[in-house]
């Protein structure tokens, strides 16, 4: 009969397991389609951080050379509202009419750059948000569902479709330069303008006129010098700035799981390893030897010892040990500390039969380390420490 039992047993333990089994594996599944699910929402959270300072950089730029543009306009207005000609009826016909022509260049081109500039603003920030919307957002997360199944080492994970850099390279860019180049061209006219301005108003004073050019031509030669070393790299897209700037680094090919893009780090002088000596590995020779002397004393490893009463060893235990309220860390490549002294286990020749024990001095229960490994072994120093006070 127990035989019978015995036999009906085991083929419901063999589908209890097998059960098991699949359900481990369901729940695995499971729990890899959500880290790729995390993953492209990490990934979705980056494009739309990236797509928000797109715009705003976008936007600053533009709203920046509009008020410029605007500002040069109402000066060059100003200017001709304000000049009075019948009281320089003795100037130059010919300047008088140069001045009337600058004036028009001026203000027809700073115009012309502040709406190009304005409508472009406008448009970025209408459609700005059509680029993360709900839609294209689970178009993304279908997109990094299938680079999952479907991934090779060092693919890179699928980008969105339509972003805003890609709006503002086909509709944007070209009329971006136009209105930028605008912007350039009215301030030398600017600068003739009120370079004729002055021989206008001073035609009787022809040092002052002539100062006055000098210093709006120095203004002039100042300009052009700014506007060759900053216009190529304001009108450059991003891809040409950033392979600027990284000319002569090597590039990097990350072959790891199949989010893991990025770059590996790299090597510069902080990443270089340190050819200093670890401040624990400072101590005295003589320190070290009453170290040693100390642990080759029976008392110290016999547990039946009167002296060593207080210590009760457990085996595979973390260490707890508490000095005077300083925590002593007895795992190998943690130092043990007490006050200024710094020792590794590793340093100290501890007898083999000793290795897998741990001893836990009796003290305060909260603090505790990590446990042992293999040929480790904690000690307890007090005796000696509070001899080298």
């Amino acid at each position: 009969m127990r035989s019978t039992d015995n036999a009906t047993s085991e083929p419901a333990d063999w589908l209890w397991q097998r059960q098991l089994a699949e359900e481990r594996r369901r729940w695995r599944q499971e729990d890899l389609e959500q880290r790729t699910l995390e993953n492209a929402r990490v990934l979705w959270a980056r494009f739309v951080e990236q797509n928000r300072r797109d715009i705003e950089e976008r936007s600053e730029q533009l709203k920046t050379f509009s008020n410029l543009a605007a500002l040069l306009a109402g000066f060059a207005l100003l200017g001709i509202l304000q000049f009075d000609f019948e009281n320089h009826g003795g100037a130059d016909l010919g300047v008088i009419i140069a001045f009337g022509i600058m004036v028009s260049l001026v203000v027809a081109l700073s115009l012309n750059s502040m709406m190009i500039c304005g409508l472009i603003h406008a448009s970025i920030m209408k459609t700005g948000h059509d680029y993360v919307s709900e839609e294209q957002e689970a178009e993304f997360m279908a997109s990094c569902r299938d680079f999952a199944l479907r991934w090779k080492a060092g693919d890179r994970p699928p980008r969105p479709r339509r972003t805003f850099q890609n709006h503002w390279a086909s509709r944007c860019e070209r009329e971006w330069r136009r209105g930028f180049y605008l912007f350039s061209a009215s301030v030398p006219s600017f600068i003739a303008m009120l370079t004729l301005a002055a021989w206008i108003k001073f035609y009787d004073q022809i040092e002052t006129a002539i100062v006055m050019t000098g210093i709006l031509g120095a203004s002039l030669a100042f300009y052009l010098g700014a506007q060759g070393r900053w216009a190529k790299h304001i009108i450059s897209d991003k891809a040409t700035a950033a392979s600027s700037d990284r000319a002569g680094e090597p590039v990097l090919r990350s072959l790891g799981l199949p989010f893991d893009w990025h770059q590996q780090p790299r090597q510069g002088p902080s990443a270089r390893p340190s050819t200093q000596q670890p401040r624990h590995r400072r101590m005295s020779a003589a320190f070290g030897n009453r170290i040693q002397a100390y642990l080759q004393t029976p008392h110290f490893w016999n547990p039946e010892s009167p002296t060593s009463s207080q210590h009760s060893c457990q085996p595979a235990d973390p260490v707890k040990v508490e000095m005077s309220g300083e925590h002593v860390h007895a795992q190998e490549g943690h130092d043990v500390h007490r006050g200024s002294a710094g020792i590794l286990a590793s340093d100290l020749a501890v007898p083999a039969h000793i290795a897998s024990q741990s001893c836990l001095l009796e003290g305060n229960a909260a603090s505790t380390s990590p446990p042992l490994q293999n040929g480790d072994c904690s000690f307890c120093l007090d005796p000696l420490l509070e001899s080298t006070k």
